[in-house]
């Protein structure tokens, strides 16, 4: 069997980070905020940059990252379970239906402007987009749920998903 980190039904395949910096925001401060949200390990992984506009055609970079070694994104989810408040992973067990879809994804927003000061808090505008999927083989949402709390980024309590 695996580390303890990991359940034989469950295993994280990727991650992939994205966040808008606006025309009114410095790009080293945006990229400050994202690596702030990223252990050791992921920190100096090249992003992806790509120019676009706005909805009243004003320039934004859209800065994106996708991790795809196990190992990487398990550090990325021990690094969430060490740096979340437990209001957060409360949050987290609270909405755990709605962050997870069918297809084995797990979606966080945290906010740019916490991680920029070394925060890490869930928000819904001006955000960092995080998307964590998850290969399940049976009774996705619950394993899902399960590794969750056996990597410490839900509380251990029991959570009704039906």
């Amino acid at each position: 069997m695996g580390s303890t980190m990991t359940s034989t039904d469950v295993t994280p395949t990727s991650v992939f980070f994205q966040v808008f910096c606006y025309v009114t925001e410095d790009e080293e401060k945006v990229l400050t905020a994202l690596r702030n949200i990223l252990p050791e390990e992921i920190k100096d992984l090249p992003v992806e940059k790509i120019k676009s506009e706005g909805y009243y055609h004003d320039p934004i970079i859209l800065i994106r990252l996708e991790v795809k070694k196990r190992k990487l994104i398990e550090a990325f989810l021990r690094f969430l379970a060490e740096n979340f408040s437990e209001r957060t992973k409360k949050y987290i067990a609270r909405n755990i239906r709605k962050l997870i879809d069918d297809k084995g994804n797990l979606y966080l927003r945290l906010s740019k402007q916490d991680a920029y000061k070394g925060n890490l808090k869930i928000k819904s505008r001006d955000i960092i987009w995080i998307k964590v999927h998850f290969r399940a083989y049976k009774d996705r949402q619950k394993s899902i749920i399960e590794y969750l709390k056996k990597l410490g980024l839900m509380p251990n309590e029991d959570i009704h998903t039906d």
